[in-house]
């Protein structure tokens, strides 16, 4: 055979000879490709056929798979892994994001001045939109209306915290909604708008009370909405991304399942992505299920999404005793209890996954009481799951091994909570914060997301974080909290595929699984060594990204 393809030159391999995006081929992939198979952890060749593994081994069994003349591409010494799956992402948002006023780099007030005054003189729009800020970058003070009223003037603006718990409104966006800031609006149920020592709204909206603003904001156009998923998807190859479980928007809605099913009738999704819509709706979910199936080998559906509270950072998870800086205060429910454990059990019923967010320690027992009373279960559906799951009392763990249900954690929100997280909790419950290595040896099944626009789209953050666990100052956090690399790796792969309908084809380079694959460089390997040998973390970088058998990403240097 010819080789074709990659060659190892010491530096970032170059992709040559291969197929357009358009259509899979027969390749020989030859390199260090760690497959996340217990029956073959490692080989030196893989053969994919139509879009699928279609032997892994020695070299001469991978070319027996393949007719006459394949492409071959050769690694070197780079890594081969399953495509990373980010098993909790808000997809179109995160792609309306990448072309809003991004706030996530400011340090300091002149920072947020900077940002903001260049952002509205270079956009035309009617309403300034975006976000990314985090008051405790700059030393938690809050921002109020009036750090946008100095560069927007007349124009409305609405900015979300990291978090999406979080927003600021100008003075201009509070008037749309009705809030005037010397008069007293009425809290909605699971919100606050945050007021001054004077009673006047300061701009600050926590949880459900973002919503009176954002309902006034012009919903993106059916154009925008497609041109986004497109941008998000392109964003995710870059980051060795091929399988994503999207949240959807905040609140829930049907919006980016109605904007994939677009992407995915023109042949355009060339990303596998689950969809949750909201727990509210199981009802009609479980009609769509009976009409339709779950979906494809690109888009599926079968899964709803609830909250039980609001977020750390925010000041609104779920807590047993109140915060340690904020006195009196135990955080919010943003569901009404009742109503939300009769959604999930409902769901439950008719064949119907429950995703539900939960931070505070108090938010997850309440959830794990519920799923444990959940009865057994015949149905192909894929064990509940509690999104987060970052702080939990001192038997949570043991208690959520019995119910089955999986923590789909997100490792890189430690990096930037681990700063301020103690003086949030104190020090005795900041213990207990995104216990990663507890509920992996209690049983508990992990997968691993970024929650992205709120954390980077970019698994490496977060298997570094879950690896080292450094804060963004550099400080080890919880240093018994700490996974090893592999176990890291399989949150984003064979533990996000258990998490979802992609299940038995994605998360690991098995006979017949789906060819969704990533090329590893910049760090190093022992020949034919354990995953867990992979050395040099910190300079590992994606540079080839494959879905299906074809080549979506390649890296332009090897810098």
């Amino acid at each position: 055979m010819k080789p074709q393809g990659l060659h190892n030159s010491g530096e970032s391999p170059a992709m040559q000879d291969l197929p357009p995006r358009s259509g899979a081929t027969d390749l020989l992939v030859l390199g260090r490709i760690r497959t996340l198979d217990p029956g073959l952890p490692s080989a030196p060749a893989m053969a994919v056929r139509a879009g699928r593994v279609a032997a892994v081994g020695a070299r001469a069994e991978a070319e027996a798979a393949l007719p006459a003349d394949p492409v071959v591409i050769d690694v070197g010494d780079h890594l081969v892994l399953p495509g990373f799956i980010d098993a909790h992402a808000h997809l179109v948002d995160g792609g309306l994001f990448l072309a809003a006023l991004d706030l996530a780099g400011t340090g300091s007030r002149a920072d947020w001045d900077r940002c903001v005054s260049e952002y509205v003189a270079t956009t035309t729009s009617e309403w300034i939109t975006g976000g990314g800020w985090d008051h405790e970058r700059w030393g938690g003070e809050l921002p109020n209306r009036m750090w946008l009223d100095a560069h927007t003037g007349g124009r409305p603006a609405l900015l979300l915290r990291s978090d999406l718990h979080m927003g600021l409104a100008n003075s201009a966006a509070l008037g749309r909604a009705g809030i005037v800031p010397a008069e007293r609006t009425s809290d909605p149920a699971g919100g606050q708008i945050v007021r001054d020592a004077e009673g006047r709204a300061t701009g600050v909206l926590r949880d459900t009370a973002i919503e009176l603003v954002s309902a006034c904001v012009p919903p993106p156009t059916r154009a925008e909405l497609d041109a986004a998923a497109r941008r998000a998807v392109v964003h995710a190859h870059r980051h060795g991304v091929t399988q994503i479980h999207d949240m959807g928007e905040i609140p829930p809605s049907w919006r980016d399942l109605e904007v994939l099913e677009r992407i995915d009738r023109a042949r355009e999704l060339d990303l596998r992505v689950s969809v949750a819509v909201p727990v509210t709706e199981w009802a009609a979910l479980a009609e769509r299920i009976r009409d339709r199936g779950h979906g494809g080998d690109w888009l599926r559906w079968g899964s709803v999404k609830g909250f039980v509270d609001g977020s750390l950072g925010a000041g609104t998870a779920r807590f047993h005793e109140p915060f340690a800086d904020l006195p009196g205060s135990r955080g919010l429910l943003v569901s009404d209890p009742d109503r939300l454990r009769s959604d999930i059990e409902h769901a439950w019923a008719a064949g119907i996954q429950p995703i539900v967010h939960a931070i505070g320690d108090a938010a997850v027992d309440w959830l794990v009481d519920v799923y444990a009373a959940l009865p057994a279960t015949d149905a192909d559906v894929p064990p509940p799951r509690i999104e987060h799951a970052q702080h939990l009392g001192t038997d949570t763990a043991e208690r959520m091994a019995r119910t089955g249900a999986i923590a789909s954690m997100q490792p890189s929100h430690l990096v930037a909570d681990a700063p301020w997280l103690e003086r949030r909790l104190g020090a005795r419950r900041a213990r207990r914060s995104y216990p990663v290595r507890t509920l992996q040896e209690a049983g508990v099944p992990l997968a691993f997301g970024s929650d992205w626009t709120v954390a980077p789209l970019d698994p490496l953050h977060g298997i570094r974080a879950a690896v080292y666990r450094l804060s963004t100052h550099g400080v080890v956090f919880g240093p018994d909290e700490r996974i090893s690399f592999e176990r890291a790796v399989a949150g984003y792969t064979v533990g996000a595929a258990a998490a979802a309908g992609f299940r038995d084809a994605t998360g690991s380079l098995s006979m017949g699984a789906f060819a969704d694959f990533v090329v590893l460089g910049g760090g190093s390997l022992e020949d034919h060594g354990p995953l867990d040998s992979y050395t040099g973390l910190g300079e590992a970088r994606v540079t080839h990204t494959f879905v299906g058998g074809i080549q979506v990403y390649e890296r332009e240097t090897a810098t």
